[in-house]
């Protein structure tokens, strides 16, 4: 998964640095369409998958696709050196965020710590 998800990354970085803008959405529903006949095979051998699984699935792939648009969008403005680290920190922040407003998660010394660590390399990547 980690190599997958690097590979849609980095093919998203060379898409916008080689083709037209215009061509963007385009360029998402194929690698996004590719994905799901990929795991196609995968969904036909499981056992019977509960509609509200398929649904939440489809709705993530979504998600992530609308998430591609937007990294896309952002790296005509923002260097990749900049918008990397702010997505994955921004990522682990707001599950964070999630976790503690939600589900009443007090946070360790060591989880705070890394928190904070993480705010000041954003703020130092920044300057």
């Amino acid at each position: 998964m980690f190599l997958l998800g690097g590979a849609v990354e980095f093919t998203g970085k060379v898409f916008q640095k080689c083709a037209l803008a215009e061509y963007r959405p385009v360029f998402l529903f194929v690698l996004f369409a590719a994905c799901a006949v990929l795991a196609l095979p995968r969904l036909v051998r499981a056992p019977k998958l509960p509609p509200a699984g398929v649904a939440l699935g489809a709705a993530m792939g979504a998600c992530s696709a609308l998430s591609s648009l937007l990294m896309m969008n952002a790296l005509e403005t923002v260097p990749t050196g900049v918008a990397y680290p702010v997505l994955s920190v921004g990522s682990v922040a707001a599950v964070t965020a999630v976790d503690v407003l939600v589900f009443h998660r007090a946070l360790t010394r060591r989880e705070k710590l890394g928190l904070a660590l993480s705010a000041v390399c954003l703020v130092l990547v920044n300057l």
